[in-house]
């Protein structure tokens, strides 16, 4: 007869207890088996390390299930499976919740989010315009800054009877002062 057989059971492994009992002249008892002896659960905000003793609160960043297994949380990062850090991404929206190591919405990549995928900038990481589109930009800006450029020289040389003398002179300084502006 048994009284009070305690167990103390590590998170992550299964026991049985096999009891046999030594045989007799003319008779055998097979040994028998208990059913898997495992630890308590965990509680649903709670995870275990596999080996451990004991539950341990869920940590920042993190969501946990009452198994050794943690994910993701809304908008945070883990490196790997076998570290318990959790860090916010440093791009708003751009790591992806529920996931065993940190992921990166489809236009982002890279640790914590933080870049972007080809073809991809600013901070939402939004497509960028084709060549054309680019060229077409960069074209109508200098466009208009030599409009301005023109503009601007053309009523100083009818306002200032000084510049009409050396028109040459009074170009140039104004032109060396809008490229610096430009910062070429």
């Amino acid at each position: 007869q048994f009284e009070r057989v305690q167990v103390m059971a590590r998170y992550g492994t299964t026991y049985r207890l096999v009891f046999t009992l030594s045989s007799s002249e003319g008779w055998a008892v097979p040994p028998v088996a208990s059913h898997p002896i495992t630890a308590m659960p965990c509680g649903s905000t709670e995870f275990y390390v596999p080996g451990a003793t004991n539950c341990s609160a869920c940590v920042p960043g993190a969501v946990c299930n009452g198994t050794a297994h943690m994910v993701t949380a809304h908008n945070h990062w883990r490196l790997d499976t076998h570290t318990q850090v959790f860090v916010r991404c440093g791009r708003a929206e751009a790591c992806l919740a529920n996931r065993t190591v940190g992921s990166c919405k489809a236009t982002h990549q890279g640790l914590l989010c933080h870049g972007c995928i080809a073809g991809h900038s600013d901070t939402d990481c939004s497509p960028c315009g084709t060549a054309g589109s680019v060229w077409a930009r960069l074209c109508l800006f200098f466009g208009f800054y030599i409009i301005l450029f023109v503009a601007t020289t053309v009523e100083a040389l009818l306002r200032d009877t000084a510049s009409k003398r050396n028109i040459l002179t009074s170009t140039f300084k104004r032109l060396v002062g809008y490229l610096q502006t430009l910062g070429l």
